[in-house]
């Protein structure tokens, strides 16, 4: 781009060119103007935008017309910064119709459902997502994190160890689990996702103090079970 990125703001799949930076860099009027009313994309979507399979597209088609998926996406991000939260879970429900798998959107709308206050909708969003993407280690972490604040500790540990696995060297999760465990005095379970997460990244500071906080400053960083941390207790095992 050439040094204009701060003169772009995008009004659906293209960009207009400012003469000067722009604040927003997302035409929110112009984008949903072009998407809902100037095209309508009936050889891709039906009118609710559910995709359709005919006429056929090839591997290629295919993954350029998720390049509308991605328009939505932004448009439904600026609305929640915008405070338009019911506009802005419409249009992640939208690309949920269009591309059920496509990516970040399932932990995102999942949480939306709680912002707006929709708590029991986003949980059965989340069970229901966990079927589709089983292997999205953003929509474990969400959907762990959701059932912690629901008060379910064995769920979401479960959710969030889930998380680990899918993606080892994501800390969030990690450090996720360990709030979890001392918010709910499991200070064992803590220490060893610590040490589970200090066996990837030795020299990670902010794990090294929490983990002196709980065992002192004399504290090994060996992994429970051997190097490989295999040792670590299941979600749920006090």
């Amino acid at each position: 781009h050439m040094g204009l990125d701060p003169r772009l703001q995008l009004e659906g799949l293209v960009y207009r060119v400012h003469d000067d930076s722009v604040a927003v860099r997302i035409d929110t009027s112009a984008v949903r103007r072009n998407m809902y009313q100037v095209f309508h994309y009936r050889g891709l979507f039906t009118a609710d935008g559910t995709y359709q399979d005919k006429p056929y597209k090839d591997e290629n088609a295919y993954r350029l017309t998720q390049n509308y998926a991605a328009a939505h996406m932004q448009l439904g991000f600026r609305y929640r910064l915008d405070g338009r939260k019911q506009e802005a879970v419409a249009e992640l429900e939208r690309i949920t119709r269009m591309y059920p798998t496509f990516p970040a959107v399932r932990p995102a709308l999942g949480m939306f459902y709680l912002e707006v206050g929709d708590t029991a909708k986003g949980l059965a969003f989340f069970d229901q997502s966990e079927k589709i993407t089983p292997r999205d280690p953003d929509l474990a972490y969400y959907h762990g994190i959701t059932l912690g604040l629901t008060g379910n500790v064995e769920g979401a540990l479960k959710r969030l160890n889930q998380s680990i696995d899918l993606a080892p060297d994501d800390g969030q999760s990690y450090f996720a689990v360990y709030s979890l465990c001392m918010d709910n005095g499991r200070v064992a379970q803590a220490a060893d996702v610590l040490k589970r997460w200090l066996a990837r990244h030795p020299d990670d500071p902010q794990a090294q103090r929490l983990l002196a906080q709980i065992e002192g400053p004399s504290t090994s960083f060996a992994p429970p079970g051997g190097p490989g941390g295999g040792g670590i207790p299941g979600a749920g095992t006090p």
